[in-house]
């Protein structure tokens, strides 16, 4: 056997003093090296170096709680443009209610965060906290809504899929697309309404989306914003209470900021120059120019002939609304009598565009 040199005894006496300091003060703190202890701590809020953990608010609403909801997806976005270096966890734990466009939004965030370029690090899964300490009733929603495949795990209250569907409020499973998809249109309200809900005026409804489909397609995205110019669809029923929400998003540049400048003249009448970062008002004014800035004859009647006019053609009260950055822009329609608009401005920017029907569903 080779006699050691000088050099290479100096590097073993120093490695044995390092490790024997490292084990020592391991026993002394308590740290255990585990997994399931590393992934605890890091949500109890201790610091911990590498690790980022982003909490969600008890009301997870776009209704109610518009601004709790945008800093999560604030949070999600700065973590997915990082170099992923730190291990990212979401909790779910506070969540009591959580409404059918948060849901929507939140599962395009994650949809995006899974395509980024960046997910070749090791580090950039994004991963669920304590999924079986979540409430039963929101985890069941979220696994409706197709969220456990988007993080990669499974849904430990396995029981819950045989719940009834006729009996309860039910998510739908997203679908997403960059091209105008008729068949998802389609499948949405065959396979995931109609056995339980029926949806009146089902053509005008298959025009309105068709139409939004269109403009993300034609309009969302300008050439300057990253790749994959998706929308996402999908929706909600409830047969208890005759409820359907119909819902599409895009991540786009947002309508105030996509408005035909072409037609500057018909916007400055419609929205004073002063008014013009009224993201509301601008929002309203697109539902008001008739025709669209690619001067197709068959194209651009767009958001007021199609996309809001579907609730106006039905005998139930419904509601349209759409959010687009800063701006909210809802239509309510009574089952008799006349419309009403209602506009409201966010201190916070939503990413891209929502557009939403609500309306009861007609009885089987």
């Amino acid at each position: 056997m080779r006699k050691p040199t000088s050099k290479t005894r100096r590097w073993n006496r120093i490695h044995a003093r390092l490790s024997n300091k490292r084990r020592l003060r391991l026993k002394r703190t308590g740290r255990i090296r585990s997994k399931q202890r590393n992934r605890r701590a890091s949500t109890l809020g201790i610091a911990r170096k590498g690790t980022v953990t982003i909490s969600c608010p008890s009301d997870f609403s776009l209704e109610s709680n518009f601004d709790g909801v945008v800093h999560v997806l604030e949070q999600i976005r700065e973590q997915s443009t990082k170099q992923r270096n730190e291990r990212t966890y979401i909790d779910f734990r506070e969540i009591r209610s959580i409404s059918p466009s948060a849901a929507l939004v939140l599962v395009a965030e994650l949809d995006r965060w899974n395509h980024e370029p960046l997910m070749r690090n090791r580090n950039a899964k994004l991963r669920a906290v304590d999924v079986d300490e979540w409430d039963s009733a929101v985890r069941r929603l979220l696994a409706d809504m197709g969220f456990f495949n988007l993080l990669q795990v499974s849904d430990p209250q396995t029981n819950l899929a045989s719940d009834d569907p006729s009996s309860r409020a039910c998510f739908v499973k997203f679908r997403t697309g960059n091209k105008v998809d008729g068949k998802a249109i389609e499948e949405l309200r065959r396979t995931d309404l109609a056995p339980f809900v029926g949806v009146p005026n089902k053509h005008q409804l298959y025009a309105a989306v068709t139409e939004a489909m269109t403009n993300v397609v034609h309009h969302a995205y300008p050439r300057s914003l990253p790749p994959r110019p998706n929308w996402w669809l999908s929706a909600s029923h409830d047969a208890k209470d005759g409820e359907i929400v119909i819902m599409i998003y895009d991540q786009g540049a947002g309508i105030p900021e996509t408005l035909p400048r072409n037609f500057a003249e018909q916007l400055r009448r419609l929205v004073p120059e002063n008014l013009s970062k009224d993201h509301a008002r601008m929002i309203q004014a697109a539902h008001e120019i008739r025709r669209s800035d690619t001067r197709q004859d068959h194209r651009g009647q767009g958001l007021g002939r199609d996309i809001r006019q579907y609730v106006e053609t039905l005998s139930c009260s419904s509601r349209y609304r759409v959010l687009s950055l800063q701006g909210e822009y809802i239509l309510e329609k009574p089952a008799t009598g006349p419309s009403t608009d209602f506009l409201k401005n966010h201190s916070r920017s939503l990413y891209g565009t929502l557009i939403e029907w609500k309306l009861t569903s007609e009885v089987h």
